[in-house]
């Protein structure tokens, strides 16, 4: 079954207090309903507090746990819908790229950036 999944990330708690959660929320929600993904399943998830700079949502937040899942196919035809591409990571580029590059060769996943009003 199709998903569309959100998802948010904020790594202080500075980021949480001054509303980046909200932003994000909301753009990404906006960004769903114009292009129509609000027609399946909508599955929030959110990391408050959690890193992409050392990995830590990829090994410990909500993120990691769905990607796990997600590169095994689970969730194939489904779509992850991002504000900008560093809520998914920040570590080294070709490190995020390869982890990137499975979610939508293995996975199955189409990969929305909010911010460029685009998909991969």
């Amino acid at each position: 079954m199709i998903k569309t999944f959100i998802y948010s990330r904020v790594s202080s708690q500075e980021q949480l207090s001054g509303g980046g959660l909200d932003r994000q929320e909301t753009d990404v929600r906006e960004y769903v309903t114009r292009n129509g993904l609000d027609q399946y399943e909508i599955v929030a998830m959110v990391d408050r507090g959690i890193s992409g700079y050392d990995g830590s949502n990829m090994r410990d937040g909500e993120l990691g746990k769905w990607y796990k899942d997600a590169i095994t196919g689970m969730y194939w035809g489904s779509h992850l819908v991002l504000e900008a591409i560093d809520r998914f990571s920040r570590r080294d580029p070709m490190l995020a790229m390869e982890d990137f590059t499975v979610l939508v060769n293995k996975g199955g996943i189409k990969v929305h950036i909010v911010k460029f009003n685009t998909f991969i």
